[in-house]
C-alpha cells in the first residue's frame, strides 16, 4: 500500500493549484505507511496484535494483506494528517490503534457477508 500512496503523490506537482499540500499528505502517508509495516514485522511472535483477524488473513491472501473498501480507505489515509504525525514517525501506540481500527472494519464487512449469505 505504500507503493500505491508513492505513485498517488506522484500524481501531484509540488505547485498543484488545486490541491497544493497532496503530494505532502500522500508522502507523509507513504512514510507512515512504511513505518506501520516495519512496526509489524519487528513484533515478537506472541503479541497479541498479530492475532488481529486481519493479519491473520495474510496468510490466507499469499502474502498480501486482503482489504475491503473500508479497510483500504482508513489505512490509505494512515498518517496524512499533520495532527497525527511525529517527527519520528507514527508510535507504537499508533500503528497498534489503525491495526485495531482496519480490524473492526474488516470485521463489520465479514459479519456483513455472513448475514447476506444466510
Amino acid at each position: 500500500m505504500a507503493d500505491w500512496r508513492h505513485e498517488q503523490a506522484q500524481k501531484y506537482a509540488p505547485e498543484d493549484a488545486a490541491d497544493p499540500y497532496a503530494r505532502t499528505r500522500s508522502l507523509r502517508a507513504e512514510a507512515a505507511l512504511r513505518a506501520l509495516a516495519s512496526f509489524v514485522e519487528t513484533l515478537p511472535d506472541d503479541d497479541k496484535t498479530l492475532r488481529l483477524r486481519t493479519l491473520l488473513s495474510i496468510e490466507e491472501g499469499g502474502g498480501k494483506l486482503l482489504l475491503t473498501p473500508e479497510g483500504f480507505d482508513l489505512l490509505s489515509r494512515f498518517g496524512m494528517s499533520t495532527s497525527a504525525q511525529m517527527e519520528h514517525g507514527p508510535t507504537d501506540a499508533q500503528c497498534r490503534n489503525v491495526l485495531a481500527r482496519l480490524d473492526g472494519c474488516e470485521g463489520r464487512e465479514r459479519a456483513a457477508e455472513k448475514r447476506d449469505t444466510t
